[in-house]
């Protein structure tokens, strides 16, 4: 299951303040890494064949592409650093 922490919630939905109310945060497949998949974050409409959940308030489209669905996402703001962080439940990494 995809989990948005509070903070996460908090950044999109001022993200998506006088937007289109059809939109929601979409997560799908960006390429591949050593890591295995690697991620992308949008706001978006729903595409064709995704599936959408809610989390925190907030609509999730996710692609079709993604196979694991235990993953958290996070906001961090610390300093001049920020943005969203996926943080899987069962990471494995090949290049480690």
């Amino acid at each position: 299951m995809i989990q948005l922490t509070d903070a996460a919630a908090a950044e999109i939905r001022s993200l998506m303040q006088e937007r289109d109310e059809e939109l929601g945060l979409r997560l799908y497949v960006e390429g591949k890494s050593c890591c295995g998949p690697r991620y992308g974050l949008m706001l978006s409409g729903r595409m064709s064949g995704d599936l959408t959940v809610e989390s925190s308030g907030i609509r999730l489209f996710i692609s079709p592409k993604i196979r694991e669905t235990d993953m958290s996402i996070d906001y961090i703001s610390r300093g001049q650093i920020r943005g969203f962080v996926i943080r899987m439940e069962r990471e494995t990494c090949r290049c480690r």
